[in-house]
């Protein structure tokens, strides 16, 4: 009890009395029971996210009770529940941050024990502790289980995450979400895990591969056996026992002994030896898992072992005797001892011996020995088995298979009608209907006796025939037996008096069919317009005929299902199905039961013939023969059926006339293509006959068309036959060349089956088509090609004529055309023009009495050169200085022209010269020559036009540079050594050694140092030299080693040469103790900005040997070269927000690139104006980075940045043995970023206050309601991106072009919000005089009143406009209704890292105060400020760490907060 009461004190009363407690306590407890304090017991986790809570447990095993407490005494945190016992729980506030201090107490009265320990939990959002970082590559396992659930936790690099609703945990295959668990068909499958941050949208991706690396779990267990048990020589035999396979998701798997041993136990009572067996089981995928098992070999006790009893066997299981284990064998405890080769020291051996008895009968007597060799005495006992072999079978009667078929029989007599027997059917039936054979001879299967020691016996009716099989040839034949069904007997009795019986029935019938015969070439004829016509069978027999009695002959049709009229319907009549039906009446009358299986429906004694089988190859026919025991035969044979009568003709085809156009123009092609049927046809039926409207063209009075439309009626005409009739068309075509004549149609209608038809079998009938004189032409029939020709040439040439056409295609005419041409010299003034042809055309028609009737037509060709001159060499390479200042530039031009003489031409040049920026004219002339002109280093470019007497005008523009080149240089040492005085030291221009060589006395230059690597390229690839003023290097203790150094020489004009030595940095007076090959650099970007958080990693020839982030300013330290001779890589790679650093004036720019308007400065642009990375820089990647800004797509394809080192490649690969240090330098650009601004934004901004967005009032426009928008900038804006709020009722639809042309493509929309990233595409668009920049378009509406003041800037996009000069960020939204309205701009640059701006416009009154707050709510940063001003600066240095910061603005005219992120 006072123990408690301590405790009790200890926790209620403050820290310092507690650890002073428990001192006196604990030790009291020590000294009263000398049991020991146990510390860190507490198991739980060390950070803790707002709003959640976590459990907290003691870590070890207690096994009596404890008086167990806890207690929070630091930081925020509260229990859930009791806060006693071995678990506690803790909860925490969404607001809460910092540090809580959990600690436990527990007192164990007996045994006296005390246990104490404190936990220190960080209490925050996960990035406010910890970096988002992932694992690039990770390999995980499956397990036993069909499904592996992935945890965040298992992804990230470092620390916990335990806010696990502020992430977005997401796997993806091929862009399908992968659920999570994983299911095992993801066996091997590589996925991406993507972590992302609800809040700042920080994300990072892990490469998941999730394979089955497990094997099947085993569960061995022991056994004991006889050491005589003959299994123990096989131990890899699964029946002799194997353990319990568990496999993972019931997988394949195989199972095996891997290996086994035998092991002897020497002066055991009960163990001879035992076998251990390591078995191994192998999954599908190759994994394996072994245990052991051990089976032990029971010793057999000689004095113990029981002989075998006597027993028998039948003689048909003799095999039974090579089995003693069987037949039965010395035992010990009831287990058979026997064995060929047995383990124990106890042997069993037998002989056996036999006396025969009848048949396949004898005794066996089996003598068995047994030895045992235990200890030093062999000992042996005999015993005598007998084993009886009897014979009580009789012989087994078997008639082999395919020779009988079992059936019941009820007319024969003493059978069993309710039994199966073999029945034997034969057919050898004579001329008089009686039979000879032989009776069926069995197999006999005598298990004991031979087949030769066998009589059987015969027996049927009265008659029997007894046979011995030791006979060669038995007679077994039966003769002269009447036909008919008969019960025989077979009996056979063997060695032994065992008899076999069985029972067969022999059937002895007619089965020769009868034999049809029949007419050679069969034929009927339809006579007397006959359409069916019926033949009698007996008409096609020629003396069918049966061996003893032919019953009847029958015949029906192949096709008879079909054919004349039968239908399968019965409710169709015919002529046909009333004489089937009539005919099966009369074959059911029989009532025979042959007649009624083979005479089907169909068969009769007459066959039916009609029209449809004339000019058939022949109806078949199937006869049918039928005997008095129903043998049958059939027979099918083709009968020709032909037709006599002769066609008649009902209606005739009317005669058809029509003029030439209306022939050629719609019916000569039909005719040409055979389709006569347009002018009708004949037909064989009433009802198909059609009436057919024929059009037709009928000349004109009116000269707005020469035709007008008409039709002809024509019905076709008809054809009356018995059957079918075969109607050949004959055309006739007899057209003049004017279009005039006829077309005869001559129709022959004959018997279809007739190759020479008679007079009396056909007719012929003609239909005649008169083809009519065409209508005259008129002028409006013609049309010109065209009016005005022109010819590129340099003279008068041979104009090809084309004169006038008719305006559709003319077969009916026969047309002259002839010209005349009057050639006139170009007027002055007619540029380009050198002759005029007036060309008259004149037209005749030679199938009119008088041709010349049509007026004449006339057209104008002119002759025009275009083409202008060519420059062939106005083209300049880069002219080098050997010696002196100046170049004296002299060429003369090869200028050429398809027509001008080089002497005609008008030839302007000029050379320029690049001063800063602008192309200032250094020397001008005209003509073919340029004679020596001076030029001094610097930038020039060589301007030629050239004009031919066409005034066709060319322009080439060469640029070129005058430089040193080689002549400039400079050389100094290859290696210096440096020696450090401080740890961060300075090599200065008076540490080296160097000369410079320069052509030109008189030119200024400076020396530059920079350590290589750390330099830019150009878009040429040349290294660029370092910044003015680098005359010196920071050498810090990093440096130590050997480095490579490059030394510049610069001049005034920017001709530069450098040369690279080694620098061997020293540190003799130890400054740097723990400094040894450390990999320190850098990363920048091309406008060397620093980078931060780029991951660097250090990659081995296998596998990532460390990793590093880089700072803020850029650089990153992998430690110490690692101790290895292998090439080793340094790979940078960064991930963040996609949208980050890029703007619409990065589309505007790469726009300009694309289209040529802008060239590429340096190699780094192209890398990041390239999105989809084919190499070259097309409107396709406009598109793509248009797309990303408007969040048509998340983001680009590939890698978001790009780092290169010196080299150009994107890895460095380094080995200790050579100079690596400047390999350790990368410039990175984001792809999409070309002005760089993703590292941190630019400064650089519009200090004028802010841009104003101006919106005006509603107005009503087409249908719809529209708001005008106008832009400070107006006409010269260039890009801009904004975003767009909508809180008005009614939804905007759609913006409308203005001043600025905005395309469908430049913007996203929905019914609240909108984005625009718009450039322009293009520049020498004139302006429009609309009075907006743009409109903002509504659906129309009276039931909603449209408001500006609802429409608001969005902060989804940061909104920026490009007017040409500037970017400028500072916009604002301003409506011309508003008064007495303030605005705070958004910060800039955001995020910053030394200052951040606001500006204030509008009726803000006085800046009252600003106050700043952590992400947690703390209050970080307050300052009182009480004036008005126009703009605010914070000093980021007042700030006390990194990370995301809200700022409160309080203003007499109200209250503004702006979200702020420092990166110090």
């Amino acid at each position: 009890m006072k123990i408690y009461l301590i405790i009790q004190k200890l926790i209620t009363g403050r820290l310092k009395q507690v650890w002073l407690g428990l001192i006196l306590v604990f030790g009291s407890l020590s000294y009263a029971g000398a049991q020991q304090i146990l510390k860190d017991v507490i198991v739980g986790d060390d950070v803790a996210c707002p709003g959640l809570s976590n459990e907290y447990h003691i870590g070890v095993d207690i096994y009596f009770p404890m008086n167990i407490q806890w207690r929070i005494i630091e930081g925020p945190g509260e229990f859930v529940g009791s806060a006693m016992g071995e678990s506690v729980e803790v909860q925490w506030k969404t607001t809460d941050r910092g540090y809580t201090k959990l600690v436990m107490f527990a007192v164990s009265y007996y045994p006296p024990l005390g246990l104490i320990d404190t936990i220190t939990i960080h209490v925050d959002k996960d990035l406010n502790r910890m970096n988002l970082n992932c694992i690039t590559d990770l390999v995980l396992d499956f397990g036993m289980d069909c499904e592996r659930y992935i945890d965040i936790n298992e992804v990230i690099t470092n620390g916990k995450i335990k806010c696990l609703d502020d992430f977005d945990f997401t796997l993806e295959l091929e862009n399908l979400t992968v659920p999570n668990p994983v299911p095992k068909q993801y066996n091997g499958r590589t996925f991406t895990a993507t972590i992302t941050h609800k809040e700042t949208g920080q994300f990072c991706r892990s490469n998941i591969t999730l394979g089955d690396f497990s094997g099947p779990r085993l569960i061995c267990r022991n056994d004991t056996v006889l050491c005589s048990d003959p299994r123990a020589y096989d131990p890899k035999n699964n029946l002799f026992g194997k353990p319990e396979v568990i496999a993972d998701c019931n997988e394949n798997y195989t199972l095996k002994v891997n290996e086994y041993k035998w092991v002897n136990v020497e002066n055991d009572p009960f163990i001879e030896g035992y076998i251990e067996r390591v078995w191994r089981a192998t999954d599908q995928n190759g994994n394996s898992t072994d245990c052991v098992d051990t089976v032990f070999l029971r010793k057999i006790i000689f004095d113990e072992i029981v002989c075998p009893a006597d027993t028998q066997i039948t003689c048909d299981s003799l095999e039974l005797l090579d089995q003693p284990l069987v037949t039965g064998s010395p035992t010990f405890d009831g287990l058979p001892i026997y064995s060929e080769d047995p383990y124990c020291k106890v042997y069993v051996t037998y002989e056996d011996s036999e006396a025969e008895g009848c048949g396949g009968s004898k005794t066996v007597y089996r003598e068995w020995t047994i030895t045992s060799y235990e200890g030093n005495d062999v000992r042996e006992r005999k015993c005598t088995q007998v084993i009886e072999v009897i014979d009580t079978t009789g012989p087994k009667i078997h008639f082999r298979e395919g020779q009988f078929t079992m059936e019941q029989h009820y007319n024969i007599v003493g059978i069993d009608t309710g039994k199966l027997y073999p029945t034997f059917y034969r057919n050898a039936i004579t001329d008089n209907c009686e039979a000879d054979g032989d009776f069926p001879v069995p197999d006999f299967v005598q298990e004991c006796s031979t087949p030769e020691e066998l009589i059987f016996t015969i027996k049927w009716a009265d008659q029997q025939i007894v046979l011995n099989m030791a006979d060669e040839q038995p007679d077994v034949r039966f003769r002269q037996m009447t036909i008919g069904s008969y019960m025989v007997e077979y009996s056979a009795m063997d060695d032994c008096g065992n008899t076999g019986r069985d029972t067969i029935v022999l059937v002895l019938r007619d089965k020769q069919p009868p034999t049809i015969v029949l007419n050679d070439d069969p034929g009927v004829t339809l006579v007397r317009n006959q359409s069916l016509t019926w033949a009698d069978v007996s008409s096609f027999d020629e003396g069918s005929f049966d061996n003893c009695d032919l019953e009847m002959v029958l015949a029906r049709r192949v096709d008879w299902k079909t054919a004349c009229g039968f239908s399968a319907d019965t409710s169709v009549a015919s002529e046909v199905r009333k004489y089937y039906d009539t005919f099966a009446e009369r074959i059911s009358f029989h009532e025979d039961l042959c007649l009624d299986s083979l005479v089907e429906y169909g068969w009769t004694d007459r066959i039916p013939f009609c029209c449809e089988d004339v000019c058939s190859e022949g109806v078949l026919v199937e006869f049918l023969a039928i005997d008095a025991f129903c043998n049958y035969s059939k027979l099918v044979t083709r009968v020709q059926v032909s037709d006599r009568s002769q066609p008649t003709v009902k209606h005739r085809l009317p005669n058809v006339s029509m003029n030439c156009y209306t022939y050629q123009s719609l019916y000569k092609e039909e005719v040409e293509n055979g389709n006569m049927s347009i002018f009708g046809q004949y037909v064989t039926d009433t009802s198909q006959r059609k009436s057919r409207q024929i059009q037709v063209f009928q000349c004109s009075e009116n000269r707005t068309t020469p035709y007008i439309e008409s039709s002809l009626e024509v019905v076709d005409g008809l054809i009356e036959d018995n059957c079918n009739v075969t109607i050949e068309e004959r055309v006739e075509v007899n057209i003049g060349i004017c279009g005039e004549g006829s077309i005869d149609r001559i129709f022959t209608i004959s018997n279809p089956c007739s190759d020479h038809p008679t007079d009396q079998e056909s007719i012929q009938v003609i239909q005649k088509i008169f083809i009519t004189k065409d209508c005259r032409l008129r002028a409006e029939d013609f049309v010109l090609p065209y009016q005005d020709t022109t010819l590129i040439n340099c003279s008068l040439v041979e104009v090809e004529p084309r004169g006038p056409q008719l305006n559709r295609e003319e077969f009916c005419k026969d047309l002259g055309m002839t010209y005349t041409d009057e050639v006139t010299k170009a007027l002055d003034g007619t540029s380009g023009i050198c002759y005029t042809i007036k060309r008259t055309w004149e037209i005749s028609d030679w199938c009119e009495t008088d041709p010349y009737y049509l007026p004449k037509f006339v057209q104008y060709i002119y002759i025009k050169n275009t083409e202008g001159p060519t420059i062939h060499n106005a083209r300049v390479q880069d002219i080098c200085i050997d010696q002196g200042c100046r170049f004296n530039f002299s060429r003369k031009l090869e200028i050429t022209d398809d027509c001008t003489p080089v002497e005609e031409l008008t030839i302007i040049w000029r050379i320029d010269r690049n001063v800063d920026g602008q192309w200032i004219t250094r020397q001008s002339g005209v003509g073919v020559q340029i004679n020596s002109i001076s030029l001094e280093s610097g930038s020039y470019r060589l301007v030629v036009e050239a004009t031919d007497q066409c005034h066709n005008r060319e322009e080439s523009i060469s640029e070129f540079k005058v430089g040193y080149c080689k002549a400039l240089s400079i050389t100094g040492p290859e290696s210096i050594t440096f020696n450090l005085n401080h740890r961060t030291d300075q090599l200065r221009l008076t540490d080296i050694p160097y000369e410079v060589n320069h052509p030109c006395p008189d030119s200024e230059y400076e020396v530059l140092l920079r350590y290589k690597g750390e330099g830019l390229i150009d878009n040429e690839g040349n290294i660029l030299p370092p910044l003015p003023g680098s005359n010196s290097l920071v050498v810090p203790c990093e440096r130590i080693g050997s480095n490579m150094i490059e030394l510049w020489v610069v001049d005034q004009d920017g001709n530069a040469s450098y040369y690279v030595l080694q620098l061997d940095v020293k540190d003799p007076r130890g400054l740097c103790p723990n400094v040894g090959n450390q990999l320190v650099g850098g990363v920048k970007s091309p406008d060397l900005t620093p980078i931060s958080d780029v991951e660097v990693r250090l990659n081995g020839p296998i596998a990532e040997i460390r990793r590093n982030m880089t700072d803020a300013q850029g650089q990153f330290n992998l430690g110490n070269f690692p101790s290895t001779n292998e090439s080793l890589m340094i790979v940078p790679s960064k991930q963040d927000n996609p949208l980050h650093g890029i703007t619409a004036f990065d589309v505007l720019t790469i726009f300009r690139i694309a289209s040529d308007k802008s060239t590429l400065t340096t190699p780094y642009e192209k890398l990041a104006a390239d999105i989809n990375g084919d190499g070259i820089v097309s409107v396709l990647d406009v598109l793509m980075i248009q797309a990303l800004l408007l969040q048509k797509v998340k983001e680009l394809p590939g890698p978001q940045w790009i780092f290169i080192n010196s080299d150009m490649e994107p890895v460095s690969r380094i080995k200790a043995t050579q100079e690596y240090r400047s390999k350790l330098h990368f410039t990175g650009v984001k792809r999409g970023d070309v002005n760089y601004s993703a590292t941190i934004r630019s400064s650089n901004r519009n200090q004028a206050g802010h841009v104003p967005m101006t919106l005006g009032d509603p107005e009503f426009s087409n249908g719809f309601i529209r708001i005008p928008v106008n832009l400070e900038t107006g006409h010269s804006v260039q890009s801009m991106q904004f975003a767009l709020r909508n809180d008005n009722e009614v939804p905007w639809i759609a913006i409308e072009s203005g001043r600025v042309s905005i395309e469908p493509g430049d913007y996203q929309i929905d019914e609240s919000s909108l984005r625009l990233v718009w450039y322009a595409a293009n520049e020498e668009v004139e302006p429009t005089s609309a009075p907006a920049d743009f409109y903002l378009l509504f659906d129309h509406t009276t039931t909603h009143e449209i408001n500006p003041d609802l429409i608001s800037l969005s902060m989804d996009l940061i909104p920026e406009i490009y007017d040409g000069n500037q970017i400028k960020e500072n916009i604002r939204m301003v409506h011309q209704r508003q008064k007495d309205v303030f605005e705070v701009s958004g910060p800039y640059p955001n995020p910053f890292s030394r200052e951040v701006k606001f500006d204030l416009s509008g009726q803000t009154g006085k800046l009252l105060r600003t106050e700043v707050y952590s992400l947690s709510g703390q209050l970080v940063h307050f300052e009182k400020v009480g004036q008005e001003i126009v703009q605010y600066r914070l000093d980021g240095s007042s700030l006390p760490a990194e990370g995301f910061y809200t700022i409160r603005l309080v203003l007499e005219s109200g209250v503004v907060n702006r979200k702020l992120y420092f990166i110090p």
